[in-house]
């Protein structure tokens, strides 16, 4: 991650992770980062308040981390509030925006993160260029920030001016610790189906005593991949902390994810009709059709010049 860091992101870009400095004492690093308030899966309530102003619906579903939540029906102060225009509604597109934006940026740079979930996406209050303390009337500069590049992989980008960046591969060897499934990294419950059921089929050749033995992923495996974790930390983002494979019934999300048993779009508290759409073309069952985070800033409608 440091390499990373220090090496191949030499050029910084606002919405991925700072490093400043690393120091050293013995065996012991220390790495000094940017400093940010909280990440999406920890995001105090009234900021959620603030984000969702005036949106809601009502029932009960499961988040990110298989827990019950309740969803919302807007009341009060917020009835009525036009879900596009509201200050709180032009923030949350600003963040969709901001995830998209650095990992398309890490993609074009042959960076595959390997682990988009809620609890590695950040927030701080410097979209001026000034970073701010957490408080209410500091919410419309929220910007958000890609952080643990820990099992993140990069391809090499010698082909880049000739040929497909598709056609490079990435080579999956045993660790150290000869645990060849150590080298899919990431969060099961934000992982691509394709990759989830690779993992599987591994897993039962090892418990039936075969040998594993992973096979060659191109570079477009692992953006699609990316690409699927973007679409559920932005259905969890714009639902109030809702995840799209998160049944009240069918309890395991990664197994939910294999399965391909998402859930209702429409009926997650998503307001803006714009952030239904990137869910589900980030989140498609085939990724041959699933929108890399480029072509989601391409083709959606959310991005006409309006974030």
């Amino acid at each position: 991650e440091m390499l990373l860091l220090n090496k191949k992101l030499r050029s910084s870009h606002p919405n991925i992770i700072r490093m400043y400095d690393v120091k050293s004492t013995g065996s012991t690093f220390y790495v000094i980062l940017q400093l940010c308030s909280f990440s999406l899966a920890r995001m105090p309530e009234d900021f959620v308040d603030f984000l969702h102003a005036g949106k809601g619906t009502t029932g009960e579903l499961k988040d990110s981390n298989n827990k019950t939540r309740q969803t919302r029906k807007g009341k009060g102060k917020g009835k009525g509030v036009d879900s596009t225009t509201h200050a709180g509604s032009i923030v949350l597109a600003a963040l969709v925006h901001d995830l998209l934006r650095a990992v398309a940026f890490l993609h074009d740079h042959h960076i595959m993160h390997c682990d988009i979930k809620v609890g590695n996406l950040l927030v701080s209050f410097n979209r001026s260029g000034k970073r701010h303390e957490y408080a209410p009337h500091h919410f419309h500069l929220a910007q958000l920030v890609v952080a643990d590049f820990g099992v993140s992989r990069v391809f090499d980008d010698q082909h880049k001016d000739n040929t497909h960046d598709a056609t490079a591969t990435i080579t999956i060897t045993p660790s150290a610790t000869d645990d060849p499934l150590r080298h899919i990294a990431g969060t099961e419950s934000f992982m691509s189906p394709e990759i989830l059921r690779l993992l599987e089929q591994q897993r039962e050749l090892q418990q039936q005593g075969v040998p594993a033995n992973m096979p060659q992923l191109s570079e477009s495996v692992y953006v699609a991949n990316d690409a699927f974790g973007c679409g559920c930390a932005i259905a969890f983002l714009c639902s109030r902390g809702l995840h799209p494979f998160g049944h009240h019934v069918f309890r395991s999300i990664p197994k939910n994810i294999a399965a391909y048993r998402r859930l209702s779009l429409t009926n997650m508290g998503i307001a803006d009709e714009r952030h239904i759409e990137l869910v589900d073309k980030l989140t498609a069952k085939d990724p041959s059709v699933r929108w890399t985070p480029q072509q989601a800033l391409d083709q959606s409608p959310l991005f006409d010049k309006t974030v």
